[in-house]
């Protein structure tokens, strides 16, 4: 029987955003498992996704590997990510930010050690937070709530952009302090961002089973441009030759 995937974008959370619920261009913000993860559906992520355990415990096999939340533990996981099996404790709290492509771009054009990070991420996507690290998690989630539930006004999406974009990379931040403590030390990760992307296409290219045929869909996928991934592709698979 073939598997059936549900896909994670920001048009069908938009569906699913309940009145408890945030959600604009950027993020969509959910205390609900549902309302990202539907019961007995395996699904990919076309988002950048972040699940905090509160309370009680998460399991999942994620990319094909088999992970385990407890309280306090932060999943952090990439566009392209193919979850299976999540099953949730009765008494499971949970906080959950997806991220669009859009955001994503954003941020991975900017950021210092952004390739570095997504490749330790891919290896290390589980951090738990001891007391200290959980009260600077809860300000900024604190701080954004408290903008989100303030009267609208023709400010409030750019400042929760701004605060989100923070978050964001504080999270990643503390999530990856060991591979940048690494990067410090001298003993580098020898992954080069062309080769990671290259990677990452030809990885989707075989999952894909030729329903695409268009570099602009992966560039899409990827959160690239097609002249980007197109000339990505020209360099590696020339060195292959």
């Amino acid at each position: 029987m073939e598997e059936i995937i549900k896909h994670i974008h920001m048009d069908m959370l938009q569906a699913h955003c309940d009145p408890q619920s945030y959600m604009d261009d950027y993020m969509f913000l959910t205390e609900r498992l549902e309302n990202v993860f539907q019961k007995n559906k395996n699904v990919k992520l076309e988002v950048f996704l972040m699940l905090y355990c509160r309370e009680g415990e998460i399991t999942m096999e994620l990319s094909n590997t088999y992970r385990h939340l407890q309280a306090n533990d932060l999943l952090i996981s990439l566009p392209n990510t193919l979850i299976r099996q999540l099953s949730a404790s009765p008494d499971c709290k949970v906080k959950i930010f997806c991220f669009s492509n859009r955001f994503f771009r954003r941020i991975t054009q900017t950021q210092k050690y952004t390739w570095k990070s997504i490749c330790y991420i891919q290896e290390h996507p589980i951090k738990h937070f001891e007391e200290t690290r959980k009260e600077l998690f809860q300000l900024y989630l604190d701080l954004i709530e408290r903008k989100i539930n303030v009267s609208s006004d023709n400010f409030q999406k750019d400042i929760l952009l701004h605060i989100a974009s923070a978050f964001f990379e504080e999270m990643i931040a503390k999530t990856t302090h060991k591979s940048l403590e690494k990067e410090n030390t001298g003993h580098q990760v020898l992954v080069k961002q062309p080769d990671f992307i290259f990677k990452q296409f030809m990885e989707a290219l075989a999952a894909d089973n030729g329903r695409h045929r268009t570099l602009g869909y992966y560039a899409d996928l990827f959160c690239y441009s097609s002249k980007y991934l197109s000339r990505i592709v020209k360099q590696i698979s020339g060195k292959m030759h």
